[in-house]
């Protein structure tokens, strides 16, 4: 791999990393007015059309009937629509859709002709009925979609369990009227979950893990890293020492924690065994018993980073390499 393709795989790897920093920052920080009652989106009611429900903020919307053409702003709901709704029906999903670094759909995303949610005017020409934005877009891009005709609903985009997830799917089926198909989707996520779970045996020592990567960023408490680990029985060392959603940690740390796996990410068209090799050979890893051990799981970056029922895929990874035993699903 040429010098300018290295250095180009590791400029996206740390930009992907630095815009989950700043938006959980963003969301998790001083908390301004905006996003102080921040929440799942609540589906009101069942049954047929017209249905409601409240958006991320608890703003109320009202369907009269089923969108027929439906789009999306961010990848996390580009992922939910794709796993929920009829493939025709989707007009707009974000520019990360169709890229593999970052996104779980990007095949049948590039075979279809769909417009970018790059700005409010490249909605406007596909004007879906319903459009999906992330909790985390600026204050005034609801108002601007309304202008224009397009009904926007606000969404969270960025979790901290897995439970929380399923409940979104959910309301994009009850939205788009798919409710059959996001039952399926919810199911299905809850049963690899237990699955996952059932792999400790009963009576293990608590595993310490640590996500770790060259660019000492980790994820600590409230970060959905610590949800799926804490949920497979192990300690994410990170939050056990106080480090928040996302941190960075120095090598030194690494070393003095002494974690007995480390989680790391691999971006597309990274070399496994090069990342492998020069995790182990960071020195705070080196002397730890995962360096010892070679005990070092990497994971594309579009699963250690995903937002959306895809991340279960990590779950089933770590668990499978901890606890030394496959999910078989």
């Amino acid at each position: 791999m040429s010098w300018p393709t290295r250095v180009g795989i590791s400029v996206q790897v740390m930009v992907c990393a630095l815009l989950l920093v700043a938006a959980i920052r963003n969301v998790r920080g001083q908390p301004s007015a905006l996003h102080r009652d921040l929440r799942v989106p609540v589906a009101l009611g069942q049954g047929a059309f017209p249905r409601h429900a409240l958006d991320a903020f608890g703003k109320l919307l009202g369907l009269p009937i089923a969108p027929r053409t439906l789009g999306s702003q961010a990848l996390t709901t580009d992922e939910f629509l794709f796993a929920v709704v009829p493939g025709e029906t989707i007009t707009v999903v974000s520019p990360y859709a169709t890229d593999p670094q970052h996104s779980h759909v990007s095949d049948v995303a590039k075979s279809m002709d769909l417009g970018m949610a790059v700005d409010v005017e490249a909605v406007a020409l596909r004007r879906p009925e319903l459009m999906l934005v992330s909790h985390t877009s600026r204050a005034d891009y609801a108002g601007l979609l309304r202008a224009v005709g397009v009904e926007p609903f606000r969404m969270m985009t960025i979790f901290s369990d897995l439970e929380s997830i399923a409940d979104s799917l959910e309301v994009t089926g009850h939205l788009s009227g798919q409710n059959h198909d996001a039952r399926r989707e919810v199911a299905r996520l809850r049963e690899r979950i237990a699955a996952a779970r059932a792999l400790r045996r009963p009576g293990t020592a608590r595993i310490k893990v640590l996500a770790y990567s060259g660019y000492s960023l980790t994820y600590g408490r409230g970060s959905l890293f610590d949800h799926i680990v804490t949920d497979l029985g192990a300690v994410n060392l990170a939050a056990e020492r106080g480090v928040g959603a996302v941190g960075a940690i120095s090598s030194e740390q690494v070393a003095a924690w002494n974690p007995d796996w480390i989680v790391a990410g691999l971006g597309a068209g990274q070399d496994a065994d090069a990342v492998r090799a020069r995790l182990l050979g960071d020195s705070g890893v080196a002397v730890s018993t995962a360096g010892h051990l070679g005990q070092v799981l990497l994971l594309e970056s579009r699963t250690f980073g995903s937002m959306s029922h895809h991340a279960v895929v990590m779950m089933e990874r770590i668990a499978e390499a901890i606890h030394g035993r496959t999910a078989g699903l």
